[in-house]
């Protein structure tokens, strides 16, 4: 049987900002509801707190990352810190990690789940979203460790307490400063002076298992319209459960990613992106428009070298190319 994730992850068509809320003290993820249309705000959102009754067609687009954006979780990743941070030394809004937080929120949405739910305004909070990342961050960090046998970098992430006789989180680390006082029981083997790489394998698997218990989905059984393959379908509720279901399969099927070399977004190496034919282990491109526009690149930053006098020699070493091609290039 094959499973299949999904999600339906709703993005306000007008944008977001940061709205500074004094009840809780916190700067939040607001819509920008003077850029909608006025009378599908008035019919949508109380006029006394702002809160939706539904997510409507006109205001909002509807996405999946599992088919739009597989390695979303390493981008979001990138927007947290490795070590443990504290709401009170936290950054203010003028600092640059919130504006790409929020770039990275008008791009794919809050990670917000339903309105109704009582964590709908914790998940809009600044601080909240950073910490969100920051485990995205250590875990990632935590599954490169493991998957090179790096005991250096392992050592980050745990160390033996001669007290208690056993492996624990360092508080260094975000995962340190939850997990330590969360969890209640260990693996058995944690009270092992054993190898730190199978370890790191262990706290792997329990901090993912840790955060996919706390998930909601749907699922549902059905067979392909064009084969005889059955398949079981789960659908998260919230972008960030489709983050942490995106980086479970990831370590399940040890996949490896890399930043693509024009756009900057992650991808897996050799995994076919969405309706396109599957990718070669060598390739530095997420896609083929990220190809030529990378190459197009090239091409203006060579004539605009050009004129302003650079040399030739100069020039084919800055765009990594040929001195006959860049000829054919600048015409010359």
């Amino acid at each position: 049987m094959y499973v299949q994730f999904s999600a339906r992850v709703p993005r306000f068509k007008y944008g977001y900002q940061w709205q500074y809320n004094g009840e809780v003290g916190e700067w939040l993820i607001d819509y920008r509801l003077e850029k909608a249309p006025q009378d599908e705000v008035r019919r949508n959102f109380s006029s006394a707190d702002r809160v939706l009754t539904e997510y409507p067609d006109s205001l909002f687009d509807f996405y999946d990352p599992f088919v739009a954006d597989p390695a979303l979780f390493r981008n979001f990743a990138e927007l947290g810190s490795f070590a443990e941070y504290r709401s009170e030394e936290y950054l203010t809004i003028d600092d640059d990690k919130p504006n790409r937080v929020l770039q990275f929120v008008n791009r794919y949405g809050d990670l917000s789940g339903s309105f109704a739910e009582s964590s709908w305004i914790e998940m809009r909070q600044l601080g909240k979203i950073h910490g969100c990342a920051s485990w995205f961050r250590a875990a990632v960090e935590l599954q490169e460790a493991v998957r090179r046998s790096d005991e250096d970098r392992l050592a980050r992430f745990l160390e033996w307490d001669n007290q208690f006789r056993r492996w624990t989180f360092r508080h260094t680390t975000v995962l340190g400063a939850m997990f330590n006082f969360s969890i209640r029981s260990v693996p058995a083997t944690w009270t092992q002076k054993g190898h730190i790489v199978d370890r790191g394998k262990e706290a792997l698997e329990l901090t993912i298992t840790h955060f996919l218990s706390r998930q909601q989905f749907r699922t549902a059984i059905a067979r392909q319209p064009l084969g005889p393959r059955t398949v079981l379908t789960c659908q998260v509720s919230t972008l960030l459960d489709a983050m942490w279901m995106q980086f479970a399969s990831a370590v399940a099927d040890e996949k490896q990613y890399q930043q693509c070399a024009f756009c900057h977004k992650w991808f897996s190496k050799g995994e076919a992106a969405a309706g396109r034919r599957r990718r070669r282990e060598d390739q530095t491109f997420c896609t083929q428009s990220c190809r030529v526009k990378a190459y197009q690149h090239r091409q203006t930053k060579a004539r605009q070298m050009r004129r302003n006098g650079t040399k030739l020699p100069d020039i084919a070493r800055t765009v990594a190319t040929d001195l006959p091609t860049l000829k054919k290039w600048l015409g010359e």
